[in-house]
């Protein structure tokens, strides 16, 4: 009996959009859209697929709703805002989009997933809405190397502070982003545990002094970056 595929198995067959309903087991999981094409793992039939413009929502029985793909070209993107539902932004939602300029995350957004916004070469401005709780360095994995992340200022959930995300508490590093300063050192401060993934990448630093508090560093928290010095 067939059950399931990879997540990337029509990894780029951008004509696909179809729904493929199974007789399941498990509601644990679900179908993505992984680069404009819609594939799925025992997806339950009472899930929904719906195109709003340019972007495409999937609704599922057991987790809820999710924007899994922009199938649009602008360069300033508003993600619509979904005001009576919460909702996550998936990996991959945003694939080297590279017409992409700044995009603005609504408040009804609560999380933004790895990969999210994938390779979008010219992203210059990501605003993130009120309702963002959750979201990491590697959202924005391998963007452009110098882009703003503005926070809305009723986020409870993130800081900024100078060009550097951190959780509200300070516990987690969420993003450092490079400067046109061609700042070469930085000096983690006391109190952070978490690295989170894509921290630090790509960017210009060749020296990072870690705190004494650190206790774990994420996936790509240092990609493609050309630090030739850990101090821990």
């Amino acid at each position: 009996k067939f059950t399931s595929f990879s997540s990337k198995a029509f990894d780029g067959c951008n004509k696909i959009f179809e729904v493929f309903d199974f007789t399941y087991d498990t509601d644990k999981t679900f179908g993505q859209l992984y680069v404009n094409c819609l594939t799925s793992s025992l997806v339950p039939a009472e899930s929904a697929v719906e195109i709003e413009g340019d972007f495409v929502f999937f609704t599922h029985s057991y987790f809820g709703l999710y924007l899994v793909s922009y199938i649009g070209n602008d360069s300033n993107v508003v993600i619509p805002d979904k005001v009576a539902e919460k909702y996550t932004i998936t990996d991959y939602a945003f694939n080297k989009k590279s017409n992409l300029t700044e995009v603005t995350i609504p408040d009804s957004v609560t999380a933004i997933e790895d990969f999210a916004f994938n390779m979008c070469a010219n992203l210059q401005k990501a605003n993130i809405g009120a309702g963002v709780s959750k979201m990491s360095g590697a959202s924005f994995h391998l963007s452009k190397k110098y882009f703003t992340i503005e926070l809305d200022e009723e986020n409870q959930s993130y800081i900024k502070e100078g060009n550097i995300i951190y959780t509200a508490d300070k516990t987690t590093l969420v993003r450092y982003i490079d400067s046109t300063d061609y700042v070469f050192t930085y000096v983690v401060p006391e109190g952070v545990t978490v690295i989170s993934n894509g921290a630090f990448e790509e960017t210009n630093l060749y020296t990072i002094i870690l705190p004494s508090t650190l206790t774990s560093i994420g996936d790509y928290a240092f990609c493609k970056s050309p630090v030739t010095e850990y101090f821990i």
